[in-house]
């Protein structure tokens, strides 16, 4: 959240934003703005980890799936 749009919604409420709750809002706008988009698995990364739980290794597919969404989303 911008600080325009933090002004914007305290103003819409007959609010002036200032000290202690602006900051607030400011930091809990920082907290949850999103950090980056996510990136899921591509159909082929998903249907290699299915035959590899076919043939009973779901350990192993388990660590195939979260090594390749941890490779992609950092």
């Amino acid at each position: 959240m911008t600080d325009d749009k933090i002004k914007e919604v305290f103003e819409e409420y007959g609010r002036v934003p200032l000290g202690k709750e602006y900051a607030l809002i400011h930091a809990i706008a920082e907290a949850v703005a999103p950090q980056r988009t996510w990136i899921g698995l591509k159909d082929e990364d998903f249907l290699e980890a299915c035959q590899i739980a076919e043939r009973g290794n779901y350990l192993v597919a388990f660590q195939r799936i979260q090594a390749k969404l941890k490779d992609k989303n950092t």
